[in-house]
């Protein structure tokens, strides 16, 4: 008896356990065993990277704290840089056409960005414990 299943994007095809090849359960040509494959899952290239002992192991525990793989906090990582990058290009961009910030927009920038990251400032008292 051969099955091909869908549940949401999930695909199983194979044969079910206790079938044989050529017998009138399982014709001649189905797999000997179950191929598992997800449909539409993001494209993904292999790299190879070399790290010192220490830092691949404080990656590794970050990884597992965050209940991630290695991969997926080194892309997180990677792509939450980039986007600081380009933060300090368009910066850049625009102080290029208007002028340097001031100290004041320096700080006012600084204080929405603690906020919308849910972060105290530095007129905030912070709560020390008794």
């Amino acid at each position: 008896m051969c099955r091909t299943a869908r549940s949401g994007t999930l695909v199983i095809v194979g044969r079910l356990p206790g079938c044989h090849a050529g017998t009138p359960r399982q014709p001649t040509g189905y797999l000997s065993y179950l191929q598992c494959y997800r449909i539409g899952v993001a494209q993904r290239q292999k790299r190879s990277i070399s790290l010192p002992p220490e830092l691949a192991e404080a990656i590794e525990q970050a990884a597992n704290a965050e209940g991630t793989t290695v991969s997926g906090w080194l892309a997180d990582t990677a792509a939450h840089r980039l986007r600081l990058d380009a933060g300090r290009r368009a910066i850049t961009e625009w102080e290029a056409g208007n002028g340097p910030l001031s100290a004041e927009e320096l700080a006012e920038g600084l204080a929405r960005a603690r906020a919308l990251l849910g972060r105290v400032t530095a007129s905030q008292p912070t709560k020390r414990p008794a």
